[in-house]
């Protein structure tokens, strides 16, 4: 009993004290996302300074309003535990924002996918289907599948039992 308690606890404990970890190092500041030499996007937490500008590690950056995001941060975690904030793109060591809201196409190099889906022959697009369909079962033929989901559950249903028989006094 005692152990079903602290997983609980822990189950619910951990992602709380995640949330209020990144809520409290996320307040006050705006991601400014940086732009290298190497076009790799490294984003970072910058202090507010005023209205108008953020100071980084290296800097300080000017903010227009017309060039802001609002992000999800940090990037990868649970929906639940993410803050959402406005972010800024930069090229390292310039201190303008670079417009990231507006994106330009070019109508010369512009197709779009309803075109390119129309121009694939219908006989290919069915043998490419099937064979993905072949290919994420992974080549097992469907008795094979259910042993493996079978054995599957069986292994998580001893590994339960495990855990109770060693949590019983």
């Amino acid at each position: 009993m005692t152990g079903i308690l602290l997983m609980g606890l822990v189950i619910l404990l951990f992602p709380g004290l995640l949330f209020f970890w990144n809520y409290q190092r996320s307040a006050g500041k705006t991601l400014a996302c940086f732009l290298d030499e190497t076009d790799t996007l490294k984003p970072e937490l910058c202090k507010n300074y005023g209205d108008d500008w953020v100071l980084s590690r290296d800097g300080a950056y000017r903010t227009d309003t017309s060039m802001v995001r609002q992000v999800r941060y940090p990037f990868g975690w649970p929906k639940a535990l993410q803050q959402v904030m406005p972010a800024f793109l930069y090229k390292r060591g310039e201190m303008e924002p670079l417009d990231w809201k507006t994106v330009k196409i070019d109508p010369k190099n512009h197709v779009s996918a309803r075109e390119v889906g129309a121009l694939l022959e219908p006989e290919w697009l069915r043998a490419l289907v099937k064979g993905i369909k072949e290919g994420a079962s992974g080549g097992l033929t469907k008795q094979e599948r259910i042993v493996m989901f079978i054995g599957a559950g069986a292994g998580v249903f001893a590994l339960i039992m495990i855990f109770v028989l060693m949590t019983r006094k």
